[in-house]
């Protein structure tokens, strides 16, 4: 009598992090003996274990890659490790391995900014010793919510530039008309002298 197959743990409990979508080139360095070689991709979503990529080459399961990608709105560069988990027609997963510490809390955070949360406040070193995000990250966060504002800011610029220059020059038009209106000081001396003569 066979046995029934077990799916992995991790199939059945769910993932350990949140996957969020994610656009942006990849560019895929196949790490075989020997033999190492490039290929472009482009990612489609990003969690702390792993990132799903469309590969414009051919994987296999199993194959020990390194990937290189860009955070976007935190502009940070990113590079690791990887192994191919599956490969399929129009999708291939590659799981990280050994991220430093830096780099998780980089993914951990740029997730949670990327699902509209806050980033988190520091953490005491009794509850989660590398949990707590560096300075960088919620400086970065910062940015990012300032960036959202930049069109404002800008256009608000523009208005003011637009009004100090319709005020400069009504102010001018105005000076004109007074200098206009007033006599001039040759012309009333000449007349002055014709009719005294």
């Amino acid at each position: 009598m066979s046995t029934p197959s077990r799916a992995p743990l991790r199939a059945v409990v769910g993932r350990r992090a949140p996957r969020c979508p994610l656009a942006v080139p990849v560019r895929i360095t196949v790490l075989h003996p020997g033999n190492a070689y490039s290929i472009p991709g482009r990612s489609l979503d990003l969690c702390e274990g792993g990132i799903a990529v469309v590969p414009a080459g051919e994987l296999r399961t199993g194959d020990p890659v390194g990937v290189e990608f860009l955070l976007p709105d935190l502009g940070l560069g990113l590079q690791a490790k990887a192994v191919v988990r599956h490969y399929g027609a129009l999708r291939c997963g590659f799981e990280f391995q050994q991220l430093t510490r830096h780099q998780q809390a980089l993914i951990r955070e740029w997730t949670r900014l990327m699902q509209g949360g806050q980033p988190r406040p520091d953490a005491t070193p009794e509850t989660t010793p590398e949990a707590s995000p560096p300075k960088l990250l919620r400086k970065l966060y910062l940015l990012k919510r300032l960036r959202k504002f930049q069109h404002v800011l800008w256009w608000a610029a523009a208005v003011l530039v637009l009004s100090s220059l319709l005020v400069w020059m009504y102010w001018e038009h105005e000076w004109q008309k007074l200098e206009d209106g007033l006599p001039r000081s040759g012309a009333t001396t000449s007349q002055v002298i014709l009719t005294s003569g």
